[in-house]
Protein backbone atom coordinates (compact mmCIF):
# COMPACT_ATOMS: atom_id res chain seq x y z
CA UNK A 1 0.00 0.00 0.00
CA UNK A 2 1.24 3.09 -1.03
CA UNK A 3 1.95 6.05 2.00
CA UNK A 4 2.55 9.31 0.27
CA UNK A 5 4.07 11.37 1.05
CA UNK A 6 6.24 9.24 3.18
CA UNK A 7 8.01 11.57 6.44
CA UNK A 8 11.32 10.69 7.61
CA UNK A 9 12.52 12.77 10.15
CA UNK A 10 16.61 12.75 10.81
CA UNK A 11 16.92 13.35 14.69
CA UNK A 12 19.89 13.84 17.51
CA UNK A 13 20.14 15.02 20.97
CA UNK A 14 24.24 15.69 20.29
CA UNK A 15 25.73 17.77 18.05
CA UNK A 16 28.25 16.46 15.58
CA UNK A 17 27.25 13.11 14.58
CA UNK A 18 26.61 13.62 10.63
CA UNK A 19 22.38 14.34 10.87
CA UNK A 20 22.57 16.65 7.98
CA UNK A 21 25.19 14.89 5.85
CA UNK A 22 22.86 11.84 6.11
CA UNK A 23 19.65 13.78 5.92
CA UNK A 24 20.99 15.51 2.32
CA UNK A 25 22.57 12.15 0.90
CA UNK A 26 19.81 9.77 1.45
CA UNK A 27 17.40 12.90 -0.57
CA UNK A 28 19.61 12.92 -2.92
CA UNK A 29 19.73 9.10 -3.25
CA UNK A 30 15.55 9.03 -3.40
CA UNK A 31 15.53 11.46 -5.92
CA UNK A 32 18.73 9.59 -7.87
CA UNK A 33 16.15 7.06 -7.95
CA UNK A 34 13.01 9.00 -9.55
CA UNK A 35 11.36 9.88 -6.69
CA UNK A 36 10.26 13.12 -6.37
CA UNK A 37 11.63 14.44 -3.09
CA UNK A 38 11.54 17.47 -0.58
CA UNK A 39 14.36 17.84 1.91
CA UNK A 40 13.23 20.51 4.68
CA UNK A 41 15.55 22.34 7.09
CA UNK A 42 14.17 23.20 10.31
CA UNK A 43 17.10 23.91 11.99
CA UNK A 44 16.42 27.23 12.63
CA UNK A 45 19.52 27.94 14.97
CA UNK A 46 22.51 26.80 12.71
CA UNK A 47 21.15 25.68 9.24
CA UNK A 48 23.75 24.48 6.88
CA UNK A 49 21.92 22.11 4.01
CA UNK A 50 22.45 25.11 1.92
CA UNK A 51 26.38 24.71 2.31
CA UNK A 52 26.32 21.15 1.70
CA UNK A 53 24.42 22.00 -1.58
CA UNK A 54 26.02 25.11 -2.64
CA UNK A 55 22.63 26.42 -2.59
CA UNK A 56 20.72 30.17 -1.41
CA UNK A 57 18.01 30.93 0.18
CA UNK A 58 15.58 32.94 -1.42
CA UNK A 59 13.75 36.34 -0.39
CA UNK A 60 11.49 33.45 1.68
CA UNK A 61 12.77 30.46 3.30
CA UNK A 62 11.44 27.91 5.99
CA UNK A 63 10.38 30.40 8.72
CA UNK A 64 8.52 32.38 6.00
CA UNK A 65 6.50 29.09 4.81
CA UNK A 66 6.02 28.24 8.37
CA UNK A 67 4.41 31.22 9.73
CA UNK A 68 2.68 31.42 6.19
CA UNK A 69 3.80 34.77 5.20
CA UNK A 70 4.41 32.61 1.95
CA UNK A 71 3.45 30.07 -0.67
CA UNK A 72 5.56 26.82 -0.59
CA UNK A 73 6.57 27.29 -4.18
CA UNK A 74 8.17 30.95 -3.34
CA UNK A 75 10.62 28.91 -0.40
CA UNK A 76 11.77 26.03 -2.77
CA UNK A 77 15.63 26.33 -3.81
CA UNK A 78 16.08 23.79 -6.41
CA UNK A 79 19.47 22.06 -6.33
CA UNK A 80 20.98 22.22 -9.77
CA UNK A 81 22.63 18.66 -9.73
CA UNK A 82 19.90 16.57 -8.53
CA UNK A 83 17.06 18.28 -9.23
CA UNK A 84 15.98 18.04 -5.67
CA UNK A 85 13.60 20.32 -4.27
CA UNK A 86 15.06 22.13 -1.31
CA UNK A 87 13.09 24.05 1.22
CA UNK A 88 16.08 26.06 3.20
CA UNK A 89 16.48 28.42 6.35
CA UNK A 90 18.27 31.06 6.24
CA UNK A 91 20.85 31.61 8.83
CA UNK A 92 19.88 35.45 9.47
CA UNK A 93 16.15 34.90 10.99
CA UNK A 94 14.87 35.22 14.05
CA UNK A 95 14.00 31.12 14.72
CA UNK A 96 10.47 30.60 15.98
CA UNK A 97 8.52 27.76 17.79
CA UNK A 98 6.70 25.58 15.91
CA UNK A 99 3.17 25.51 18.45
CA UNK A 100 0.70 23.52 17.76
CA UNK A 101 -0.77 25.58 15.20
CA UNK A 102 1.92 26.39 13.07
CA UNK A 103 2.92 22.60 12.92
CA UNK A 104 -0.63 21.78 11.97
CA UNK A 105 -1.07 24.59 9.26
CA UNK A 106 2.05 23.77 7.15
CA UNK A 107 2.49 20.16 7.46
CA UNK A 108 -1.14 19.78 7.13
CA UNK A 109 -0.41 21.73 3.41
CA UNK A 110 2.78 19.91 2.39
CA UNK A 111 0.48 16.61 2.44
CA UNK A 112 -2.43 17.90 0.67
CA UNK A 113 -0.91 20.09 -1.80
CA UNK A 114 3.09 19.58 -2.55
CA UNK A 115 2.85 16.33 -4.64
CA UNK A 116 6.27 14.53 -3.43
CA UNK A 117 6.99 11.44 -3.16
CA UNK A 118 9.01 11.56 0.32
CA UNK A 119 9.67 14.72 2.23
CA UNK A 120 12.99 14.34 4.49
CA UNK A 121 13.22 16.57 7.52
CA UNK A 122 16.17 17.40 9.32
CA UNK A 123 16.13 18.97 12.89
CA UNK A 124 18.14 20.73 15.14
CA UNK A 125 20.57 18.85 17.85
CA UNK A 126 18.89 19.05 21.14
CA UNK A 127 15.81 20.39 20.58
CA UNK A 128 12.61 18.87 18.95
CA UNK A 129 9.35 20.04 18.84
CA UNK A 130 6.89 17.57 20.14
CA UNK A 131 3.81 18.82 17.41
CA UNK A 132 5.78 17.63 14.29
CA UNK A 133 5.84 13.88 15.77
CA UNK A 134 2.44 13.60 14.50
CA UNK A 135 3.33 13.58 11.14
CA UNK A 136 6.12 11.73 10.58
CA UNK A 137 6.00 7.99 8.99
CA UNK A 138 9.20 7.10 10.35
CA UNK A 139 12.22 8.79 12.45
CA UNK A 140 15.99 7.93 12.04
CA UNK A 141 18.03 8.50 15.47
CA UNK A 142 21.19 9.16 14.68
CA UNK A 143 24.36 8.28 16.36
CA UNK A 144 27.85 6.94 16.44
CA UNK A 145 28.97 3.84 18.27
CA UNK A 146 29.69 5.81 21.65
CA UNK A 147 27.87 5.94 25.05
CA UNK A 148 26.95 9.15 24.97
CA UNK A 149 26.11 9.69 21.48
CA UNK A 150 23.91 6.58 22.18
CA UNK A 151 22.34 7.10 24.99
CA UNK A 152 21.13 10.78 24.28
CA UNK A 153 19.18 9.13 21.58
CA UNK A 154 16.80 7.05 24.38
CA UNK A 155 14.81 10.42 25.40
CA UNK A 156 13.87 10.80 21.69
CA UNK A 157 12.89 6.52 21.43
CA UNK A 158 10.81 7.27 24.36
CA UNK A 159 8.84 10.32 22.48
CA UNK A 160 8.04 8.85 19.51
CA UNK A 161 7.14 5.49 21.13
CA UNK A 162 4.51 7.68 22.94
CA UNK A 163 3.29 8.98 19.65
CA UNK A 164 2.86 5.50 18.01
CA UNK A 165 5.56 6.34 15.37
CA UNK A 166 8.17 3.84 14.03
CA UNK A 167 12.09 4.78 14.86
CA UNK A 168 15.11 3.43 14.79
CA UNK A 169 18.81 3.94 15.48
CA UNK A 170 21.37 4.76 12.81
CA UNK A 171 24.72 4.44 13.24
CA UNK A 172 27.36 6.57 11.73
CA UNK A 173 31.20 6.93 11.53
CA UNK A 174 31.80 3.48 11.79
CA UNK A 175 35.85 2.93 12.23
CA UNK A 176 35.18 -0.71 13.28
CA UNK A 177 37.40 -0.26 16.32
CA UNK A 178 37.58 -2.40 19.94
CA UNK A 179 36.43 0.71 22.03
CA UNK A 180 33.54 0.78 19.95
CA UNK A 181 30.06 -0.25 21.06
CA UNK A 182 28.88 -3.06 19.05
CA UNK A 183 25.22 -3.23 17.23
CA UNK A 184 24.07 -5.39 19.97
CA UNK A 185 25.24 -3.68 23.21
CA UNK A 186 23.55 -0.22 21.06
CA UNK A 187 20.11 -1.60 20.61
CA UNK A 188 20.42 -2.96 24.32
CA UNK A 189 21.76 0.77 25.86
CA UNK A 190 19.52 2.56 23.56
CA UNK A 191 16.12 0.20 23.84
CA UNK A 192 15.52 0.80 19.95
CA UNK A 193 16.79 -1.22 16.99
CA UNK A 194 19.44 -0.26 14.12
CA UNK A 195 18.91 0.57 11.17
CA UNK A 196 21.72 0.20 9.61
CA UNK A 197 25.75 1.52 9.87
CA UNK A 198 27.66 3.80 7.89
CA UNK A 199 31.31 3.57 7.73
CA UNK A 200 33.68 6.47 8.72
CA UNK A 201 34.91 7.68 5.13
CA UNK A 202 37.16 10.91 4.20
CA UNK A 203 34.59 11.36 1.37
CA UNK A 204 32.32 12.77 3.69
CA UNK A 205 34.10 15.78 4.60
CA UNK A 206 35.65 16.00 1.31
CA UNK A 207 32.39 16.48 -0.40
CA UNK A 208 31.21 18.66 1.87
CA UNK A 209 34.43 20.83 1.15
CA UNK A 210 33.51 20.26 -2.51
CA UNK A 211 29.75 21.07 -1.80
CA UNK A 212 28.69 17.54 -3.75
CA UNK A 213 26.54 15.15 -1.75
CA UNK A 214 29.15 12.23 -1.23
CA UNK A 215 26.38 9.55 -2.94
CA UNK A 216 27.18 11.64 -6.40
CA UNK A 217 30.61 12.21 -5.81
CA UNK A 218 31.80 8.46 -5.58
CA UNK A 219 28.84 6.40 -5.75
CA UNK A 220 31.14 3.09 -5.95
CA UNK A 221 32.15 4.09 -2.25
CA UNK A 222 30.57 2.17 0.88
CA UNK A 223 29.01 5.03 2.31
CA UNK A 224 27.31 6.08 -0.93
CA UNK A 225 25.78 2.15 -1.80
CA UNK A 226 24.93 1.81 2.50
CA UNK A 227 22.98 5.06 1.67
CA UNK A 228 21.57 3.49 -2.10
CA UNK A 229 20.64 0.84 0.24
CA UNK A 230 18.44 3.05 2.61
CA UNK A 231 16.54 5.00 -0.12
CA UNK A 232 15.79 1.64 -1.13
CA UNK A 233 14.68 0.04 2.10
CA UNK A 234 12.60 3.39 2.52
CA UNK A 235 11.09 3.45 -1.04
CA UNK A 236 9.75 -0.59 0.43
CA UNK A 237 8.38 1.08 3.48
CA UNK A 238 6.47 3.60 1.27
CA UNK A 239 5.15 1.12 -1.25
CA UNK A 240 6.79 2.93 -3.88
CA UNK A 241 9.83 0.17 -4.53
CA UNK A 242 8.14 -0.59 -8.21
CA UNK A 243 8.74 2.58 -9.47
CA UNK A 244 12.48 2.79 -8.21
CA UNK A 245 13.77 3.96 -12.02
CA UNK A 246 17.22 2.03 -12.38
CA UNK A 247 19.14 5.00 -14.15
CA UNK A 248 22.61 5.29 -12.75
CA UNK A 249 22.57 8.40 -10.70
CA UNK A 250 25.74 10.19 -11.37
CA UNK A 251 24.71 9.90 -14.99
CA UNK A 252 21.19 11.09 -14.25
CA UNK A 253 23.00 13.98 -12.24
CA UNK A 254 24.73 14.87 -15.05
CA UNK A 255 22.16 15.07 -17.61
CA UNK A 256 20.36 17.51 -15.80
CA UNK A 257 23.46 20.04 -15.28
CA UNK A 258 22.28 21.72 -18.40
CA UNK A 259 19.74 24.72 -17.66
CA UNK A 260 20.56 24.71 -13.59
CA UNK A 261 22.05 27.23 -11.57
CA UNK A 262 25.21 26.02 -10.68
CA UNK A 263 28.78 27.19 -11.41
CA UNK A 264 30.13 23.47 -12.60
CA UNK A 265 30.80 22.13 -16.15
CA UNK A 266 30.07 18.60 -16.64
CA UNK A 267 33.39 17.70 -17.50
CA UNK A 268 34.60 19.19 -13.79
CA UNK A 269 32.21 17.30 -11.68
CA UNK A 270 33.34 14.11 -13.55
CA UNK A 271 36.67 14.97 -12.58
CA UNK A 272 36.10 15.46 -9.16
CA UNK A 273 34.41 12.29 -9.06
CA UNK A 274 37.32 10.27 -10.55
CA UNK A 275 39.96 12.66 -8.16
CA UNK A 276 38.29 11.04 -4.80
CA UNK A 277 37.50 8.04 -6.52
CA UNK A 278 41.95 7.33 -6.65
CA UNK A 279 41.94 9.26 -3.29
CA UNK A 280 40.22 6.30 -1.74
CA UNK A 281 41.94 3.44 -3.69
CA UNK A 282 45.69 5.23 -3.07
CA UNK A 283 44.49 5.15 0.63
CA UNK A 284 43.30 1.80 1.17
CA UNK A 285 46.25 0.10 -0.88
CA UNK A 286 48.58 2.53 1.71
CA UNK A 287 46.43 0.44 4.26
CA UNK A 288 46.99 -2.91 2.90
CA UNK A 289 50.76 -2.32 2.21
CA UNK A 290 51.42 -1.07 6.09
CA UNK A 291 49.01 -3.81 7.61
CA UNK A 292 51.53 -6.29 5.65
CA UNK A 293 54.31 -5.82 7.93
CA UNK A 294 54.82 -8.42 10.41
CA UNK A 295 55.69 -6.22 13.28
CA UNK A 296 52.81 -3.96 12.24
CA UNK A 297 50.82 -7.08 12.10
CA UNK A 298 51.42 -7.84 16.01
CA UNK A 299 50.67 -4.18 17.16
CA UNK A 300 47.82 -3.95 15.75
CA UNK A 301 46.70 -7.54 16.86
CA UNK A 302 47.97 -5.86 20.51
CA UNK A 303 46.23 -3.03 19.88
CA UNK A 304 43.06 -4.74 19.08
CA UNK A 305 43.02 -6.80 22.06
CA UNK A 306 43.56 -3.65 24.23
CA UNK A 307 40.96 -1.90 22.95
CA UNK A 308 38.82 -4.83 23.10
CA UNK A 309 39.71 -5.18 26.87
CA UNK A 310 38.58 -1.65 27.32
CA UNK A 311 35.73 -1.97 25.31
CA UNK A 312 34.54 -4.67 27.36
CA UNK A 313 35.46 -2.48 30.64
CA UNK A 314 32.91 -0.15 29.39
CA UNK A 315 30.42 -2.57 28.31
CA UNK A 316 30.28 -3.51 32.13
CA UNK A 317 30.48 0.07 33.29
CA UNK A 318 27.57 0.58 30.97
CA UNK A 319 25.91 -2.55 32.85
CA UNK A 320 26.37 -1.79 36.32
CA UNK A 321 25.23 1.86 36.27
CA UNK A 322 22.57 1.02 34.22
CA UNK A 323 21.93 -1.77 36.51
CA UNK A 324 21.77 0.53 39.68
CA UNK A 325 19.62 3.07 38.23
CA UNK A 326 17.33 0.47 37.66
CA UNK A 327 17.61 -0.14 41.59
CA UNK A 328 17.56 3.23 42.16
CA UNK A 329 14.31 3.82 40.97
CA UNK A 330 12.81 0.60 42.30
CA UNK A 331 14.04 2.04 45.73
CA UNK A 332 12.55 5.75 44.64
CA UNK A 333 9.66 4.13 44.18
CA UNK A 334 9.48 2.06 47.28
CA UNK A 335 9.86 5.04 49.37
CA UNK A 336 7.54 7.10 47.48
CA UNK A 337 5.14 4.54 48.29
CA UNK A 338 6.16 4.55 51.94
CA UNK A 339 5.76 8.14 51.85
CA UNK A 340 2.15 8.47 50.78
CA UNK A 341 1.22 5.70 53.02
CA UNK A 342 2.59 7.88 56.07
CA UNK A 343 0.56 10.85 54.61
CA UNK A 344 -2.09 9.05 54.52
CA UNK A 345 -1.88 7.79 57.83
CA UNK A 346 -1.43 11.48 59.32
CA UNK A 347 -3.92 12.94 57.27
CA UNK A 348 -6.72 10.44 58.51
CA UNK A 349 -5.19 10.97 62.33
CA UNK A 350 -5.50 15.09 61.99
CA UNK A 351 -8.63 14.87 60.11
CA UNK A 352 -10.12 12.73 63.63
CA UNK A 353 -8.32 15.30 65.89
CA UNK A 354 -10.21 17.93 63.86
CA UNK A 355 -13.55 16.09 64.59
CA UNK A 356 -12.85 15.60 67.86
CA UNK A 357 -11.41 19.34 68.68
CA UNK A 358 -14.84 20.73 66.58
CA UNK A 359 -16.94 18.28 69.05
CA UNK A 360 -15.64 19.42 72.43
CA UNK A 361 -15.70 23.08 70.97
CA UNK A 362 -19.25 23.18 70.60
CA UNK A 363 -19.80 21.28 74.03
CA UNK A 364 -17.89 23.73 75.58
CA UNK A 365 -19.59 26.39 74.26
CA UNK A 366 -22.95 24.60 74.68
CA UNK A 367 -22.03 24.68 78.62
CA UNK A 368 -20.84 28.44 78.59
CA UNK A 369 -23.86 29.41 76.89
CA UNK A 370 -26.34 27.81 79.50
CA UNK A 371 -24.09 29.13 82.03
CA UNK A 372 -24.21 32.55 80.75
CA UNK A 373 -27.98 32.27 80.75
CA UNK A 374 -28.40 30.96 84.33
CA UNK A 375 -26.54 34.18 85.09
CA UNK A 376 -28.21 36.30 83.31
CA UNK A 377 -31.86 35.10 84.69
CA UNK A 378 -30.54 35.55 88.23
CA UNK A 379 -29.37 38.94 87.60
CA UNK A 380 -32.44 39.88 85.75
CA UNK A 381 -33.94 38.69 89.18
CA UNK A 382 -32.27 40.33 91.23
CA UNK A 383 -32.91 43.66 89.40
CA UNK A 384 -36.85 42.75 89.82
CA UNK A 385 -36.66 42.27 93.01
CA UNK A 386 -34.98 45.71 93.82
CA UNK A 387 -37.41 47.33 91.21
CA UNK A 388 -40.40 46.14 92.77
CA UNK A 389 -38.52 47.14 96.57
CA UNK A 390 -37.86 50.65 94.91
CA UNK A 391 -41.47 51.06 93.75
CA UNK A 392 -42.89 50.37 97.11
CA UNK A 393 -40.84 52.57 99.18
CA UNK A 394 -41.50 55.01 96.83
CA UNK A 395 -45.37 54.93 97.08
CA UNK A 396 -44.83 54.59 100.87
CA UNK A 397 -42.83 57.75 100.92
CA UNK A 398 -45.16 59.30 98.41
CA UNK A 399 -47.89 58.60 100.54
CA UNK A 400 -46.29 60.04 103.70
CA UNK A 401 -45.54 63.56 101.56
CA UNK A 402 -49.39 63.22 100.47
CA UNK A 403 -49.89 63.28 104.41
CA UNK A 404 -47.53 65.76 105.29
CA UNK A 405 -48.43 68.13 102.55
CA UNK A 406 -51.12 69.10 104.11
CA UNK A 407 -49.89 69.24 107.82
CA UNK A 408 -46.80 71.27 106.39
CA UNK A 409 -47.63 72.43 103.32
CA UNK A 410 -45.35 73.33 100.08
CA UNK A 411 -42.22 72.51 102.24
CA UNK A 412 -43.18 69.37 102.72
CA UNK A 413 -44.06 68.75 99.40
CA UNK A 414 -41.03 69.92 97.78
CA UNK A 415 -39.21 67.35 99.90
CA UNK A 416 -41.12 64.64 99.01
CA UNK A 417 -40.54 65.10 95.79
CA UNK A 418 -36.33 65.48 96.41
CA UNK A 419 -36.64 62.00 98.29
CA UNK A 420 -38.64 60.19 95.21
CA UNK A 421 -35.96 61.75 92.93
CA UNK A 422 -33.51 60.28 95.11
CA UNK A 423 -34.85 57.15 95.39
CA UNK A 424 -35.44 56.89 91.74
CA UNK A 425 -31.73 57.91 90.88
CA UNK A 426 -30.87 54.61 93.20
CA UNK A 427 -33.01 52.59 91.54
CA UNK A 428 -31.20 53.80 87.99
CA UNK A 429 -27.48 53.21 89.60
CA UNK A 430 -28.78 49.58 90.96
CA UNK A 431 -30.28 49.14 87.00
CA UNK A 432 -26.84 50.20 85.46
CA UNK A 433 -24.75 48.45 87.89
CA UNK A 434 -26.17 45.04 86.81
CA UNK A 435 -26.32 45.59 83.41
CA UNK A 436 -22.78 46.30 83.82
CA UNK A 437 -21.94 43.25 86.13
CA UNK A 438 -23.79 40.97 82.89
CA UNK A 439 -21.83 42.79 80.31
CA UNK A 440 -18.38 42.21 82.56
CA UNK A 441 -19.61 38.23 82.88
CA UNK A 442 -20.59 38.08 79.21
CA UNK A 443 -17.05 39.32 78.15
CA UNK A 444 -15.32 36.75 80.45
CA UNK A 445 -17.15 34.38 79.52
CA UNK A 446 -16.68 35.00 75.53
CA UNK A 447 -12.61 35.34 76.21
CA UNK A 448 -12.60 31.98 77.22
CA UNK A 449 -14.33 30.26 74.07
CA UNK A 450 -11.60 32.56 72.11
CA UNK A 451 -8.69 30.82 73.99
CA UNK A 452 -10.64 26.93 73.54
CA UNK A 453 -11.08 27.67 70.01
CA UNK A 454 -7.36 28.57 69.23
CA UNK A 455 -6.17 25.92 71.32
CA UNK A 456 -8.35 23.65 68.86
CA UNK A 457 -6.54 25.59 65.65
CA UNK A 458 -3.13 24.71 67.08
CA UNK A 459 -4.00 21.05 67.57
CA UNK A 460 -5.21 21.04 63.77
CA UNK A 461 -1.93 22.82 62.28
Amino acid sequence: MKKVPYIVMMLSDKGGVGKTTVAVNLAVALRGYGFRVLLIESDMFNPSIAFHLDIEARKHDFIDYAEGRCALRDAIVTHGPSSLDVLPCAINKNPIALRKAIAESFMSDLIKRSGYDFIVIDTEPGRFENELANYVDEAILIATPDIPSVVSVIRLGVIFARHRVKSGVLINMRRNKGYELGRDEIEEVSENSVIDELPYTDLVPVSINKHIPAVLLNRNSKFSKEMRWLAEMYASASGLSGEIQKTGVVGTIIGRLEGRDVARSRGKVLEEVRQVAEDEEQYEEEKARREGAPLERRAAAEARRASQKRGETLRQMVKTEIGREKRALAKGARGAAMATSVVTEHGEMIQHMVKTGVRQNRKALARSAEKAGSIMTEQGEIVRQMVKKGVRQNRKTLARGAGNVGRKGYEGAEKAVGAMAESSGIIRQQVEKGIAYEKKVLAKEQRKRARRSRKVVHVKL
